[in-house]
């Protein structure tokens, strides 16, 4: 049953922030669905943390060629599901903070909507090491769908 998308409801233009990892692929595909019935157009973005790559000591540049090719990989596999669902899409693969750099996107491209997953860290966890997606979720200027792991 094919439902239709409310106009007074539906986005513009969204934005899937991913990481490559399953529950960022979960999000994915709801965004996908939902660009699909709406006609949205669809923004993915890898952010590469260069902090995490200069953690690696000696081996940055190894270690940020890596992320960088990891997110080649996850920004891919989101624009093949579009191109297959017929949703316009766009990807880029940039190095900074991932929080500032989603939200800052975001801004910048009027996204009236940021789908992400959440790994469904409990609270001691979102103190010691925080969260992108709870970053995300309390300063972004649009809406925010956070997609669940399934099973909880």
């Amino acid at each position: 049953m094919e439902i239709a998308c409310d106009p007074r409801i539906c986005y513009a233009r969204i934005l899937i922030p991913t990481d490559g990892s399953e529950p960022a692929w979960d999000a994915a595909r709801q965004a996908v669905y939902l660009a699909k019935q709406c006609g949205s157009e669809l923004h993915v973005l890898y952010v590469v943390e260069g902090v995490k790559a200069f953690k690696t000591g000696i081996h940055y540049q190894e270690a940020a060629r890596e992320m960088s090719r990891d997110g080649e990989r996850a920004v891919k596999r989101v624009q093949k599901l579009a191109d297959k669902e017929g949703v316009n899409c766009t990807v880029l693969v940039v190095e900074g903070d991932a929080a500032n750099t989603i939200l800052e996107f975001a801004r910048e491209h009027h996204c009236d909507l940021i789908v992400m997953g959440s790994v469904g860290m409990n609270a001691i966890e979102r103190v010691l090491v925080g969260s992108v997606t709870s970053k995300v979720v309390e300063r972004a200027h649009c809406s925010v769908h956070v997609v669940r792991p399934r099973g909880r």
